[in-house]
């Protein structure tokens, strides 16, 4: 789309109304700015706005439910605390399905380069009577060519530690973009802005196509890249962010809204440690005894302990005994993403 020679403007609201040439039909079209897409009147073909800054932008449509993402949280916190003796309580606070945007570089360039192989040793002997040593390389030979490639680059359009790896690269090619809409897709659900500079999110990209162009396996004696194309672009990744309490402590979880899965979660774990107050205070007390009461009298703990055993069973004896030389004092957390 390219501009017209003319704009004007809306005192009152101070809004600019944009004329532009239909690149389908040839026709006028006029749009507000800061639209991003806008239909011809005359063919009815949808176009995207760019230019002047702009990005296209794209959004993945969410494909896990919110009651599947809540379900997701509940098994991996059941995962996570499967074998430990206390109960743990989990109540779901709420789960918002926000958006998060990511730079997409596509480049394409190629390499020219020029190198030798060969040289290296192929074989090394000794000759037995002189015990001179004998080596043979490998003769060398000039090669030279050119390489060419194309590549996606992602990158996050602001900081994601908090929220995991959600690997757009694979999902954008096998999964159908949408247009992005902001108005109507910030009605529903959350946006988060970018915050990074998409020129540098290009740049990167140029840098990891150029050392992905040079060739390996010999000696390169010149190596020169071209930028044939380069477009950015921005695409909005949908992420649920799960809040909950787990034994009244505020944790979240956030779960992928294409895959279902949790990506990033910290679960904290109740640990057990060797506390020896009680068992040292038991062991002098039955010390003292058998010190003033030596003899049969020294049969007495044995038949106590015996009687316990038969009265509630063998594994609650030995669950009471560990529970009163171990506490849940120490804390350890589960963690993923």
């Amino acid at each position: 789309m390219e501009l017209q020679q003319k704009g004007s403007v809306d005192s009152a609201e101070m809004v600019f109304t944009i004329a532009v040439i239909c690149p389908s039909c040839g026709g006028s079209i006029s749009f507000v700015e800061g639209s991003r897409k806008v239909v011809c009147s005359h063919c009815g073909l949808s176009h995207i706005v760019v230019g002047g800054g702009g990005l296209k932008r794209f959004y993945f449509p969410k494909m896990t439910r919110r009651a599947d993402a809540l379900k997701a949280v509940r098994e991996f916190v059941k995962s996570k605390t499967k074998g430990e003796e206390e109960k743990r309580s989990v109540r779901l606070i709420d789960a918002k399905l926000v958006y998060v945007p990511v730079y997409r570089a596509k480049v394409k360039g190629g390499g020219l380069y020029i190198g030798e192989e060969g040289g290296e040793i192929i074989s090394n002997e000794k000759v037995q009577d002189t015990g001179e040593v004998i080596i043979i390389r490998k003769p060398k030979k000039l090669v030279n060519g050119n390489t060419f490639k194309e590549i996606s680059y992602f990158i996050p359009a602001l900081d994601v530690t908090e929220l995991g790896s959600f690997g757009i690269s694979t999902k954008s090619s096998v999964l159908k973009l949408h247009f992005f809409e902001e108005e109507l897709v910030s009605e529903k659900w959350m946006v988060f802005d970018s915050v990074g500079d998409p020129q540098m999110a290009l740049e990167k990209a140029w840098g990891v196509l150029a050392s992905s162009l040079k060739p390996q396996g010999f000696r390169i004696n010149y190596f020169e890249v071209e930028r044939i194309s380069g477009e950015i672009s921005q695409i909005h990744y949908p992420l649920y962010l799960v809040r909950f309490l787990l034994d009244g402590e505020a944790i979240l979880a956030v779960v992928d809204g294409l895959g279902g899965n949790v990506i990033k979660a910290r679960i904290p774990k109740k640990m057990k440690r060797f506390n020896p107050v009680p068992g040292v205070l038991i062991l002098s007390l039955v010390a003292f005894i058998l010190s003033l009461f030596p003899g049969i009298y020294i049969l007495i703990p044995i038949a106590l302990s015996v009687f316990a055993v038969l009265s509630v069973g063998t594994d609650k004896f030995l669950l009471a005994i560990k529970r009163l030389f171990v506490s849940p004092t120490q804390r350890e957390d589960y963690t993923v993403g």
